[in-house]
């Protein structure tokens, strides 16, 4: 593993904090977990004709189910 420096103003760090609280990740954790639900999203050639209709709360709860709760 290598190490990431990122780079975030005050108000995506209260929006991290939110999403960590919620989601019982640590910050680290939650910053994973959004970069590889973004990587399956773009990685997903199936799924990318869908991915507009969809919300991002339901694309959250699919990567949960197949990856996040592992």
């Amino acid at each position: 593993m290598s190490p990431l420096i990122v780079m975030i103003t005050a108000e995506q760090l209260r929006r991290l904090q939110a999403l960590s609280e919620k989601s019982e990740f640590s910050l680290d954790q939650q910053i994973g977990a959004l970069i590889d639900l973004d990587f399956e999203e773009w990685q997903d050639a199936l799924d990318a004709a869908d991915m507009p209709t969809l919300p991002r709360s339901t694309r959250w709860l699919r990567f949960m189910a197949s990856e996040g709760a592992s």
